[in-house]
């Protein structure tokens, strides 16, 4: 991923979510508190996702989506609290089941079940609409994503 400031936002976020990202964040940030972050992934490793959502969780950020938040990327969208979160009238928010490269079938399940428990926790979707989410692979743009509390604002 790569990590960037401009002139609008405090910090970019941009690309695939690899291994290694998130100690290369905390490098380059040391402190993220009071940040508005612009976000635009494709998703990714999802342990390394769930690593920089800690990172960013309480630190009064609010966060932008570009084009796209896919898969894992979501993990790391819904780090601040919902009315810190907006999104580009055109953002498409994707849903699918994790690829795993690694693991066994229970530590598979156990991801993807904490996936869901946290989707559920920071929206209005429950388990069981996350899941059904995941296995259709839907895709939502930002009308959805609004109604379904991903996010609070479409800006332009």
């Amino acid at each position: 991923m790569l990590f960037t400031i401009e002139d609008t936002f405090d910090l970019v976020l941009l690309g695939e979510i690899i291994k290694g990202d998130f100690k290369k964040l905390i490098q380059m940030f040391p402190s993220v508190r009071d940040k508005h972050i612009f976000f635009c992934s494709n998703g990714g490793r999802l342990v390394e996702a769930s690593k920089i959502h800690q990172y960013l969780y309480g630190k009064n950020i609010s966060i932008t989506a570009g084009e796209k938040i896919d898969s894992s990327a979501m993990i790391i969208f819904l780090a601040p609290d919902v009315n810190d979160r907006y999104a580009k009238k055109y953002t498409q928010f994707t849903f699918h089941n994790p690829i795993f490269e690694n693991g066994t079938t229970a530590e598979q399940q156990e991801q993807r079940n904490n996936f869901a428990t946290l989707v559920a926790h920071k929206t209005n979707l429950s388990i069981e609409g996350v899941f059904e989410l995941m296995n259709n692979e839907v895709v939502l743009n930002s009308d959805e994503a609004l109604s379904y509390g991903i996010i609070s604002k479409i800006i332009e």
